[in-house]
This record gives structure tokens, C-alpha cells and sequence, in this order.
């Protein structure tokens, strides 16, 4: 039975660096002990970066984070994301546990 805690939704934005790892996947685990929902954002900042910078895509930073202003820039990043969910989505089934998790992807 789920222990019941004070939270009923948690929500936690991982970098791209942190998503696969054991730690984090533990983490969570224990952390969808105490809430009904669990959401995360997956990240890949450090992949995006990467991967425009090998390409020579420009971007940069606003309050609201990062902003590329060429649209194959955005869906190189759009990819590097999705595929981050599809992976750690893919390690979560195999270790028993099943948050929800979104792409943190905004077209303004």
C-alpha cells in the first residue's frame, strides 16, 4: 500500500546529465511513495548545447532560459528531448515505477 504523505503532486525538472542515472532513478522511486502524482520534466541542456554548437547554430539565454532563434535549431532540441523521455520513460517501466513525464518545450 502507498504511504500517504503530505504531497499530493510533486513536480521535479532533471537535467539531461541526471536523468539516466541510478541515483536519480531511486530518487524518484522513493519520492513516489509520498505523492499521488509525480511529474518531471526531462531535461538535455548540455546535449542541446552540444549538438547546436557542433551544427553552428546560434542560441541564448532569457529569464525565461534558453532561446534559439533558427527553427532546425528548435527541432534539434525538440529531438534531443523526446528522445531523453523515451529513454528514461523506457528505464522507469523496467524499474517498476511510472511518473508522468513532459518535453518543457514552448513555442511563444
Amino acid at each position: 500500500m502507498k504511504q500517504r504523505g503530505k504531497f499530493r503532486n510533486i513536480y521535479i525538472k532533471v537535467s539531461g546529465d541526471l536523468l539516466m542515472t541510478t541515483a536519480f532513478v531511486d530518487w524518484v522511486r522513493d519520492l513516489m511513495k509520498y505523492g499521488d502524482c509525480v511529474v518531471i520534466g526531462v531535461g538535455g541542456g548540455s546535449q542541446i548545447s552540444k549538438a547546436l554548437e557542433k551544427r553552428g547554430l546560434r542560441y541564448y539565454f532569457n529569464k525565461f532560459g534558453r532561446v534559439i532563434p533558427s527553427f532546425g535549431g528548435r527541432l534539434i532540441a525538440e529531438f534531443i528531448l523526446k528522445r531523453n523521455q523515451k529513454r528514461v520513460e523506457d528505464l522507469f517501466a523496467k524499474n517498476g515505477a511510472r511518473p508522468r513525464f513532459f518535453v518543457p518545450v514552448f513555442d511563444i
